[in-house]
């Protein structure tokens, strides 16, 4: 926050020194009809109308700053009790308390959260799993303020580049090329620039520390959390208050079980756990980012960072393109992404997910489907002669296909008499089918009154690859 604050205060002091210093040697060159350019302001004024937008754009992205900045200050303040409480020596009422006196900080409504989490029986594994998505969620609103400013920066360079074709388009508009006139419009197609730069650049400085300074903040957070995550897990999920009493009652049955459970809890091994799999399918040669989520822990939930996992495809899968084995390495909160590649043929397949060194695996199951439709055979119905005004005894007939010859269902496909007369079942010189199941499109022509040679063009609901039927009509 101190350093946001220098770094206001030194734009402050530049906007002073340029306004308080007409006779600048940076200023003092810069002229037009419309007088001397002694400061930020009187720049903006040269500029015009983009000028003045520009300056508004600048105003709008340092109150947002502001604002941001302000926020961050108050909930630093409003949760230093919490951030500097050690909860090693506190029981879980009184952190809840702390918690309630932090309402509506980024600490106070984390740490609340996991403790409501434990308190509805979360289990430990899950805890950490639970932290890392609700601090994802603080992180994707923090990004729509980020888009807003980014807007901001990019839309003043913008400006900035209109203006400059704005200041050439007076300088040459209507072919008189007197001093004056060069004068002008070449100064506002400078200041405007230098305008759009300076403002870009500024927004770009005060975005980059305010996001320093947010993520610092959840950080600490994160921190913080953690701290209690370790406090939430030496305590059991809370019992029902009628049930607190009978047990208060005879305290020596219940303690020799508790301890022994404990000792087989800490050997149990590293355990995988898939997070997501966004789609269950992809298309044929398709690859796709992150089609597994997975995460590498201890049984307590302890994330394994820099953990390897073995990744095996089976069936019509591939993991980067050229075969079906690799292997990925966790982050440092235990999450590794798999990217997935669809075959050439389409079926089903399965990855499989071995952590090294430990029995743990899991298995994920996805299918294959035929990628969009690209090609077209005829099968049959060519090369046929007929009656007038009959219906050809052998249909036209096709197959549908991907790329790779995959049969594609449901594909549209668009028969038109291109030479003839004829018409298919809907009365119309052109049909439009789609393919069956096994890639299968047939359609029936009636010749028409006419004799001669027809010929029929069938392709992808009207785009290529087009093929031809050439047909006979006799008498």
């Amino acid at each position: 926050m101190y350093r946001l604050c220098f770094y206001l205060t030194i734009f402050g002091l530049s906007l002073s020194a340029l306004r308080a210093n007409p006779a600048d040697s940076l200023a003092a060159p810069l002229r037009s009809g419309n007088g001397d350019v002694g400061s930020f302001w009187a720049m903006a004024q040269l500029g015009g109308g983009i000028g003045y937008i520009i300056m508004a754009v600048l105003a709008l992205g340092l109150f947002l700053i502001l604002f941001k900045g302000i926020n961050l200050y108050i909930d630093k303040r409003n949760s230093r009790s919490l951030i500097g409480a050690g909860f090693a020596g506190m029981s879980l009422p009184a952190i809840m308390e702390l918690t309630r006196e932090s309402a509506q900080t980024i600490a106070g409504n984390t740490l609340r959260h996991l403790i409501e989490f434990h308190r509805a029986g979360g289990h430990a594994e899950s805890m950490h799993n639970e932290l890392v998505f609700y601090v994802d969620q603080e992180n994707e609103k923090f990004e729509t303020y980020r888009s807003w400013l980014n807007f901001l920066s990019d839309s003043a360079g913008a400006l900035g580049l209109l203006g400059t074709v704005w200041g050439v388009f007076l300088t040459f508009f209507g072919g008189n090329l007197d001093s004056e006139k060069i004068l002008n419009g070449m100064g506002i197609a400078l200041i405007t620039t230098l305008l759009g730069l300076v403002v870009s650049l500024v927004l770009n400085l005060f975005n980059t520390q305010i996001y320093g300074i947010f993520q610092r903040r959840l950080e600490m957070v994160t921190r913080k959390a953690d701290e209690l995550r370790l406090i939430l897990l030496q305590h059991s999920t809370p019992a029902a208050p009628a049930e607190a009493a009978p047990r208060a009652a005879e305290p020596a049955s219940p303690a020799p079980p508790a301890k022994p459970p404990a000792a087989p809890v800490e050997s149990r091994p590293p355990r995988l756990s898939i997070l997501g799999v966004p789609a269950r399918g992809l298309a044929a040669g398709e690859m796709k980012k992150g089609a597994i989520r997975l995460q590498a822990h201890q049984p307590d939930g302890t994330p394994l960072a820099k953990a390897t996992v073995r990744v095996q495809a089976e069936g019509p899968l591939q993991i980067d393109g050229r075969n079906g084995r690799a292997e990925v390495v966790t982050d440092k909160n235990g999450l590794a992404l798999v990217d997935v590649q669809g075959g050439e043929t389409a079926g089903k397949g399965r990855i499989r997910l071995q952590l090294a060194g430990a029995e743990a695996s899991e298995t994920v199951d996805l299918a294959v489907h035929p990628a969009e439709p690209a090609q077209l055979a005829v099968l049959g119905g060519s090369d046929q002669a007929g009656q007038i005004n009959t219906v050809l005894a052998e249909p036209l007939r096709l197959m549908v296909t991907d790329r790779f010859g995959n049969p594609v269902t449901d594909a549209p496909v668009n028969f038109k008499l291109t030479m003839g007369s004829g018409k298919f079942p809907d009365g119309k010189p052109q049909f439009i089918a789609r393919s069956d199941a096994a890639g299968m499109v047939e359609a029936r022509l009636r010749l028409g009154d006419k004799t001669g040679f027809h010929v029929v063009e069938a392709a992808l609901n009207g785009r290529k690859p087009v093929v031809e039927f050439r047909l006979l009509s006799k008498s």
